[in-house]
């Protein structure tokens, strides 16, 4: 479909998902797909229905896509997210100033003294906390 060239995945992206989910969980399972866009919402009970029903309209723009897999005991729930638009501009838009009031200290103050060196040590240890717990994952699954 046309309208998946926006977004980095497919339907067979979404759908290989759900049937490895459902592979998992054996032979007596439920699968729900839900897509949502604002109010909008379609739902599919299996993966066939979800490759075959799927509209434009559903994936034009859509704000999440759940897959919900029930089966022996066992429940699976994945969810696909899109970021509006105004959420990546505010982002981009505070890294920004945190970038412009980091860099006039580094050019005026003593050595030392500057703002980077301030943040550095109070984002410092959360920053070797996050890529140690990253390596941490990566070593011990």
């Amino acid at each position: 479909m046309d309208t998946w060239t926006r977004w980095r995945g497919s339907p067979e992206h979404v759908a290989q998902v759900a049937r490895i989910a459902a592979e998992t969980m054996g032979a007596s399972t439920t699968c729900r797909i839900v897509v949502a866009k604002g109010p909008y919402r379609e739902s599919f009970d299996s993966v066939q229905a979800f490759r075959d029903g799927l509209t434009a309209e559903a994936l034009r723009d859509f704000s999440r896509i759940a897959i919900l897999v029930k089966g022996s005991g066992l429940c699976v729930f994945a969810r696909f997210r899109r970021l509006a638009p105004v959420v990546v501009i505010l982002l981009v838009v505070g890294f920004a100033l945190i970038l412009r009031w980091l860099r006039p200290s580094v050019e005026v103050a003593p050595l030392g003294q500057t703002r980077l060196w301030k943040m550095t040590r109070y984002a410092g240890p959360v920053v070797v906390g996050i890529v140690a717990a990253g390596i941490g994952k990566l070593v011990f699954g």
